[in-house]
């Protein structure tokens, strides 16, 4: 019995370990994603690019399609008043890309508890990008969730949806 609750205890205390190591990792991804980099940056400096090129070379309202793959809420909430300045003056549909890799992993099977962390913040990540979607459709920027081996026809089924409902 000794040996049996000795095992148990150690078990759980590993198990403690763990998951403090998981939220030790989950804090540090947390506090490094807040941070902007240079790269991000650049890409903010992009987005004021875009518009005024929509502004000043577009002169009549068009039907203006703009690939995104944003990896965070908010690189995502940073470049967002330029994209409603765009549809403003347009008719922008943003094409959001599926990380195919990630749904993937999140499907496989777990065969460590380090596996379980992992596809848990894989999931995370998977949400955070439907939870993008649904901000950008929010502000009444027409948005499509697409794996981008189906960008041809959910951008052609996007266009036909805009000509039927008379918005094109």
């Amino acid at each position: 019995i000794s040996q049996s609750l000795s095992a148990r205890t150690v078990t759980k205390q590993k198990a403690k370990e763990e998951v403090a190591k998981f939220q030790e990792f989950n804090e540090k991804f947390q506090e490094s994603r807040k941070h902007a980099t240079e790269k991000e940056r650049a890409m903010e400096a992009n987005y004021d690019l875009l518009y005024r090129a929509t502004k000043n070379v577009i002169k009549s309202r068009s039907l203006v399609f703009v690939y995104l793959n944003f990896e965070s809420i908010y690189a995502m909430e940073r470049a967002l008043p330029v994209l409603q300045k765009i549809n403003h003056q347009h008719l922008l549909v943003c094409m959001v890309f599926e990380n195919t890799e990630l749904q993937d992993y999140t499907r496989k099977r777990a065969e460590f508890i380090q596996d379980i962390y992992t596809q848990t913040i894989a999931e995370k990540l998977v949400q955070e990008k439907k939870q993008m979607v649904s901000k950008l459709r929010k502000y009444g920027i027409q948005t499509i969730l697409t794996r981008p081996e189906d960008l041809s026809i959910n951008t052609v089924n996007k266009y036909l949806e805009l000509k039927k409902t008379g918005q094109i």
